[in-house]
C-alpha cells in the first residue's frame, strides 16, 4: 500500500507542472555572413578561441540565446551584446577588421547595432520560435581595419 500512495504522488507531481512548458522555448540566434568574395576566419573572445572559416556566400552561428516558454518572453537583441568583441581576419592570418561593444558610437557600421543586423522569425515546433539576426559582412567592412 506504501508503495501504491508513493507512486499515485509522483504521478501527482509530475503532471501537476507543465514538463513542456519548462523544457522547450524560443531561441535566439545570431549570424555573421560572409557577403564578400573571400573566406574570413572569426573568433568571438568570449565565446570561445578557436578561429571559425566562413566562405564567401555561408554564415556562421556566433552566438545563441533562450527562453523557456514560462518566461513570456522572447529572446531580445540585447542579449547579443553579452560578446563584446568580434575579429575577422584573412586566411593568411591578417587581422581584417575588429568590432567592439565599447566602441559602438564612433564606428560608422556596428555589428553591435540593431539595425545593422536581418531579423527574422521561424516556427521551430509547437508555440516554439527561433528569433534570428543575420549580420552581412561586406567588402566595406573588411577593407580596412576600425580604430
Amino acid at each position: 500500500m506504501k508503495k501504491f500512495i508513493i507512486g499515485v504522488f509522483v504521478l501527482l507531481s509530475i503532471s501537476a507542472c507543465d514538463p513542456i512548458e519548462w523544457l522547450s522555448g524560443h531561441q535566439g540566434q545570431w549570424y555573421l555572413k560572409n557577403s564578400t568574395e573571400v573566406p574570413l576566419e572569426i573568433t568571438c573572445q568570449r565565446i570561445r578561441e578557436e578561429l571559425d572559416i566562413i566562405i564567401p556566400g555561408d554564415s556562421i552561428l556566433i552566438f545563441r540565446s533562450g527562453r523557456y516558454l514560462g518566461d513570456n518572453e522572447f529572446p531580445p537583441f540585447e542579449d547579443f551584446l553579452k560578446l563584446d568583441s568580434i575579429y575577422v581576419y584573412g586566411t593568411n592570418g591578417k587581422k581584417l577588421c575588429e568590432w567592439f561593444l565599447k566602441n559602438k558610437e564612433v564606428e560608422k557600421r556596428s555589428v553591435y547595432e540593431e539595425k545593422s543586423w536581418i531579423h527574422h522569425k521561424r516556427h521551430i515546433a509547437g508555440p516554439e520560435y527561433a528569433f534570428i539576426w543575420v549580420f552581412d559582412i561586406q567588402n566595406d567592412d573588411i577593407s580596412t581595419v576600425n580604430p
